[in-house]
């Protein structure tokens, strides 16, 4: 009698099928919020207004806000290019620009599935392995939080920004935040150093080397500053809040846009700007329509040009490898 095979069919869990809801849900729920909040903050204000304040805006001010962006862009390549650099894999450096340019472009305007695939299909075709890509994304993941928690926590730690009462935070300023956060950099750059000295050490393999961990929080750092600068250069001329103000606003724009999963952190990011860094001169009355179409003009200036020029790009790589295949 021969043996045969039983094949059990495992049906996912329960706590597995809901990790796939889990962040289209959120995201689902945090845009409804903030378009609510978007719309009462703004429903005095017709859409016309918003577009004057758009006209309004100095046709310098928008010059220099996308040569910020196309600069900023380059510095993001910094963050492909220490992870193929420490993985030590020969690209050339056109290359990592290119894939880094198109990847955040697409990751900024349509969520990380975007830059995961358009990344995912660049570099398996210049020769790195999955696992190659895969060790990629863990090490730009990290190097933006690196540099999030070096920026924000001694920029709220230095100069903190009050919290208006009317945004109804446990918090009074964002003083307290920047211990929080130079402390979990503390321990994650401890653990940089000490998985290489304590020998097998389980966890080793989650902590890059020391001195990549400083390179990439640097980075990052320089990144999140210049994004700043291009939304703040956008501001109205009367927009009183100084730029630091700003850069704590919007450093914590990005974060809560980020977690919240919803695309490009569209509406998200603009409500906490609207709710954190209104003016602070009470002489000037304080335009929403103005400020909220400046931050309009900022997202097509620094997410929609760049995804234009990068779906281009990555067309015409597409059509070159596609050509020189039939050649």
């Amino acid at each position: 009698m021969i043996p045969t095979e039983v094949q059990t069919e495992t049906k996912p869990s329960l706590l597995h099928r809901l990790g796939h809801v889990a962040g289209p849900l959120v995201a689902l729920v945090a845009f409804i919020a903030a378009a609510y909040v978007l719309y009462h903050k703004l429903g005095g204000h017709g859409w016309q207004q918003i577009l004057d304040a758009i006209h309004a805006l100095p046709t310098s001010a928008i010059v220099l806000a996308i040569g910020l962006t196309a600069f900023n862009y380059s510095i993001l390549s910094g963050y492909d290019g220490l992870a193929v650099w420490y993985l030590r894999r020969p690209l050339k450096p056109l290359r990592v620009m290119l894939v880094a340019f198109v990847g955040y472009a697409m990751s900024h305007n349509l969520t990380w599935m975007g830059g995961t695939a358009s990344r995912f299909r660049l570099y398996l075709a210049w020769g790195l392995s999955a696992v190659d890509v895969v060790k990629i994304f863990a090490l730009i993941g990290l190097a933006f939080w690196t540099g999030f928690c070096l920026l924000a926590g001694v920029v709220f730690l230095v100069v903190p920004m009050p919290i208006p009462a009317g945004a109804h935070l446990p918090l009074t300023s964002t003083f307290w935040l920047g211990p929080i956060l130079l402390g979990i950099l503390s321990l994650y750059l401890a653990g940089c150093v000490l998985s290489r000295r304590i020998p097998h050490f389980r966890w080793a393999k989650l902590f890059p080397p020391l001195h990549l961990a400083l390179l990439q929080a640097l980075v990052a750092s320089c990144d999140l500053l210049l994004q700043a600068g291009i939304a703040y250069t956008l501001m109205p001329a009367n927009y009183a809040p100084g730029y630091w103000r700003f850069a704590n606003a919007y450093l914590l724009g990005i974060a809560a846009a980020i977690l919240s999963h919803v695309p490009g952190g569209a509406g998200v990011l603009e409500v906490v700007v609207l709710e954190l860094a209104p003016h602070t001169d009470s002489s000037v009355p304080f335009d929403e329509a103005a400020v909220f179409g400046s931050l309009l003009m900022f997202r097509f200036v620094y997410f929609i040009l760049p995804l234009i020029v990068a779906i281009i790009l990555f067309l015409g790589h597409e059509w070159r490898t596609h050509r020189k295949k039939r050649l």
